[in-house]
């Protein structure tokens, strides 16, 4: 509450062979939780191309940092 500047979020997101994000979770907080789980609902909710090694889709893990600012 009262957080009006921007701040970069650092998730870690686990996605499966199938492109389905199967873990997604904040490496570093905004100090928001609410503004740091909204995140999370929306990585959760993305479907990904899927990593390829050696020609077969692999299960892979991302870090994102994704810049966020809290509503007005």
């Amino acid at each position: 509450a009262g957080q009006t500047a921007e701040v970069i979020v650092n998730y870690r997101t686990t996605v499966t062979d199938g492109g389905r994000v199967r873990k997604a979770e904040v490496v570093r907080s905004s100090g928001n939780a609410a503004l740091d789980e909204a995140g999370v609902c929306i990585l959760r909710a993305l479907t990904f191309v899927p990593t390829r090694r050696n020609g077969a889709n692999v299960e892979s893990t991302v870090n994102w940092p994704i810049r966020v600012r809290p509503p007005d």
